[in-house]
């Protein structure tokens, strides 16, 4: 960057020079800033280190999908018994120069969504993504809501869930059942636990 001097008259040009060196650092790192941070990161429900869906700060959802020979794509949230945190409608994605279709949604409602692409007509999963059922396999994206860790592996004792079969004296059948014992259940044996 070339400094231009400033020559106003009763003041030391050394000083205004610095000032105006700070100034223009200032505005140059505001630009910057102001031309986009990328915020995002991927969701935690890709696979194989894909890159997209990718989540942003203020829980807004960028998705892409590689199409290159694609006339028209979307994306369409998957509207269950209640309304889908990504939206009702589907969502038109542009096609950039090296044929990826993107679009970024606005602000999801943290939680989990389906969701699936529309590729020239034919519903596609995001080959980016996880498949999950939601009556036939489809797409779902993880929004993760900040300052909440609860679903997360925590570094405490975990307890277990078993699988018992037991022959039924009522129904004269074979049945299973699962059980949950907590962590120390196994040498606590003295101690009485509820049950479900």
């Amino acid at each position: 960057m070339m400094m231009l001097p400033i020559m106003l008259p009763f003041f030391d040009q050394r000083r205004v020079t610095v000032t105006h060196s700070i100034l223009l650092s200032v505005l140059a790192c505001c630009l910057s800033w102001a031309q986009g941070v990328d915020d995002s990161r991927p969701a935690p429900t890709n696979v194989r280190g894909a890159e997209y869906p990718r989540v942003h700060a203020d829980y807004r959802v960028t998705f892409r999908l590689k199409a290159p020979e694609a006339r028209n794509v979307q994306l369409v949230p998957d509207a269950g018994a209640v309304e889908n945190g990504l939206g009702k409608r589907p969502y038109d994605m542009v096609r950039g120069k090296d044929g990826v279709w993107s679009v970024a949604t606005p602000p999801a409602v943290p939680g989990f969504h389906f969701y699936h692409f529309i590729v020239d007509g034919l519903a596609v999963n995001d080959p980016g993504s996880e498949a999950f059922m939601s009556g036939r396999a489809t797409s779902g994206i993880e929004v993760p809501e900040k300052g909440v860790d609860f679903y997360l592996p925590q570094d405490v004792p975990h307890g277990v869930v078993q699988e018992f079969w037991y022959r039924s004296k009522v129904t004269t059948e074979w049945r299973r059942i699962y059980v949950y014992t907590p962590p120390e259940y196994d040498r606590e044996i003295r101690t009485r636990y509820p049950v479900l």
